[in-house]
């Protein structure tokens, strides 16, 4: 069913006279310095211990010189930082840093006996670590520690348990470095301490599906494996799908991201429209392509590439389409005001389709008619995925739905859920990848 009542129908679907873009980065805002949001020392825990042993083993397996399990490890970080409100499983993150993944490289001061998870004592010049009767022991320490580092009240009697830590005292005066962040040149005289440790713990959320910034697309490589992006323009390479590079935003703006046909390079749409260009994509016709780019307004929300990997489309959110080189020039549906187109595709003979957030594919350019979802009053389309033959199309929903016409292929019953999770969907040579907002993805 279409929703003709919908469209506040407007003939073009431009919404702003384009700002110059800077090329920086292949045409879009200039790269933040660092992707990794700074976090406060005092706070709750993201992560529990299972997801912490989890993203440990995924990198080192059970390589460490710890004298207990690396779960039993990562539950007293989230016990401990529990009791004391810091967030234990960022100190995990820390303390991977500090001692070199837990394995105390000989050429460190601290030795694995010592129970010291944190260069507790070990000071720029030389000195004599501080040692720990315990695994727990040195955990609570450490966390102390933080305390002092992040909290302005604090005295030792305000403590959870007794105190442990050494230099509980020395931290002067209390509450000097209240973020992450803030422990460069503080806890460690390194200018990117506390950066290096937030990075870890964003690979760690990540990994377990509770990233720090929000999943937004997934783009399936031709050769096998996947791209995911992030909101701060992350992409990561997966099951062997070749890296080649990607922005930095300190802020969730990055939105989609397409692989060019020969599978040499990709594209990442940020929100103002800028495309920032990788491999392939970054030399020859698509890189000589001036972006559509409203500078300060997010609303570029999809992108396409034409098969011969010489032009693409950007959709905003009201449904305007700006085509770039080859790509052909349509008008679609236009709700002026109103964010709610949600993906552009192409298919092999340069068809347009443009799916809404009710789940309606709207067709252009000769693109055939082969049906359609409706949801009315109901955003929860996500992504539109089209056979590049043209005959087939498929809707994914937000719960994990893939709805099929013509000869687009299904979709494992298990990734339905009645939960708005899922974000994004890509066509692989069997079936699809998809992606859930946290990280967590899947392939059929």
């Amino acid at each position: 069913m279409r929703r003709s009542f919908l469209l506040p129908l407007v003939v073009l679907g431009t919404l702003l006279v384009p700002a110059c873009a800077p090329t920086s980065g292949g045409g879009g805002a200039a790269p933040a310095t660092s992707s990794t949001p700074d976090l406060s020392i005092l706070g709750p825990n993201r992560l529990g211990a299972a997801d912490l042993a989890t993203w440990f083993r995924s990198v080192k397996g059970d390589q460490h010189r710890l004298p207990i399990s690396i779960d039993e490890l990562a539950q007293l970080f989230i016990d401990e930082g529990n009791d004391e409100g810091i967030r234990g499983d960022v100190a995990f993150a820390q303390s991977i840093l500090e001692t070199g993944w837990f394995w105390f490289p000989d050429s460190g001061q601290v030795r694995p006996w010592y129970n010291n998870y944190a260069g507790i004592g070990a000071v720029d010049g030389g000195s004599t670590p501080n040692q720990f009767a315990s695994p727990r022991e040195g955990v609570r320490a450490q966390i102390q520690h933080l305390r002092a580092y992040g909290d302005a009240t604090v005295t030792a009697s305000k403590l959870a348990h007794p105190l442990v830590d050494p230099r509980f005292n020395v931290v002067s005066p209390k509450g000097k470095a209240p973020t992450w962040g803030s422990l460069s040149g503080t806890w460690a005289s390194s200018t990117t301490y506390g950066q290096r440790i937030l990075d870890l713990y964003a690979a760690a959320t990540r990994y377990a599906g509770k990233a720090l910034f929000p999943a937004r697309a997934v783009a399936a490589h031709p050769g096998g494996g996947h791209y995911v992006l992030y909101g701060n323009g992350l992409v990561e390479s997966r099951g062997g799908a070749p890296d080649f590079g990607h922005p930095s935003f300190a802020f969730d703006i990055a939105r989609d991201i397409e692989v060019m046909p020969g599978g040499d390079g990709y594209i990442v749409l940020d929100g103002f429209g800028g495309l920032w260009r990788y491999g392939s994509a970054a030399v020859g016709p698509m890189g000589a392509i001036q972006p559509w780019y409203v500078h300060g307004f997010d609303i570029a929300n999809a992108l396409a590439i034409t098969a011969d990997g010489a032009g693409v489309i950007v959709l905003d959110g009201w449904g305007g389409t700006h085509p770039r080189g080859t790509a052909p020039h349509v008008v679609g549906p236009y709700w002026k005001g109103w964010d709610i187109a949600r993906d552009v595709e192409l298919d092999g003979a340069g068809g347009v389709y443009i799916l809404d957030g009710w789940g309606v594919v709207h067709q252009r350019n000769g693109a055939p008619s082969l049906g359609s979802t409706y949801w009315k009053g109901w955003d929860i389309a996500r992504d539109l995925v089209v056979m590049p033959d043209g005959t087939g199309y498929a809707v994914f929903d937000g719960w994990g739905a893939v709805h099929r016409f013509g000869t687009a292929p299904g979709s494992p019953a298990s990734w339905w859920q009645p939960s708005d999770r899922w974000v994004g969907a890509s066509r692989t040579v069997t079936g699809y990848a998809a992606v859930q907002r946290g990280g967590a993805s899947a392939t059929s």
